[in-house]
């Protein structure tokens, strides 16, 4: 049996093309050696091509200063590519520069309209989005610490994460802001003991 494979030389490299040859000729031998293998049990990669894979392209870990917080690290990161895209999310990008000034402007607003104490809990109500990462930063920065939210939990289980954080802000934006609201309109508190949100 032989294979051939037509393909533009335009668009794909040998060496990429050569790789998928290797891998149907793979399969045709389980399948020569055991005719009833499903496909689910067929090995698209060899044993080389495996370790090269997961162990030796993927071996990307660095050392880094354990002592330093996560906001520590990434002012440095700033500092060493200001310009380098940070964060994309969807046609949206971010400089490290623009994601640590947005970051700094919450956390400065935090730390003068709140007086944010050192590990105050700060619930995110926000959907994933470059909004998120920059409440998260800005929450880093400001000493708080953060506590995840997902806009779309049900109303009692958003009830129960502010009155377990004791939460004096919620940070929400334009999309999560009625799910807070709901909030405020559903328990029987006095307005003053009800979390502030802003608006990130």
């Amino acid at each position: 049996m032989s294979l051939t494979l037509n393909y533009e030389g335009l668009l794909f490299e040998q060496a990429m093309m050569s790789q998928v040859l290797e891998g149907m000729e793979l399969m045709l031998d389980q399948l020569l050696q055991d005719p009833n293998l499903t496909t689910d049990k067929l090995s698209y990669v060899s044993v080389l091509q495996y370790q090269d894979l997961i162990q030796n392209w993927n071996a990307t870990g660095v050392e880094y200063d354990t002592s330093a917080t996560i906001h520590e690290l990434f002012e440095r990161q700033v500092e060493k590519t200001p310009d380098h895209i940070a964060l994309v999310y969807e046609d949206v990008k971010l400089s490290y520069r623009d994601l640590n000034e947005r970051s700094n402007q919450l956390a400065h607003y935090l730390l003068e309209n709140y007086q944010i104490k050192p590990d105050e809990l700060i619930p995110l109500c926000l959907e994933r989005s470059e909004q998120m990462l920059i409440g998260i930063l800005g929450v880093l920065k400001s000493g708080g610490a953060y506590v995840p939210m997902d806009p779309n939990y049900p109303m009692d289980r958003i009830e129960h994460i502010l009155g377990d954080t004791n939460a004096r802000v919620v940070i929400g934006e334009e999309r999560t802001k009625d799910r807070l609201y709901e909030y405020k309109e559903l328990i029987d508190r006095e307005e003053e003991s009800l979390p502030s949100v802003f608006l990130v």
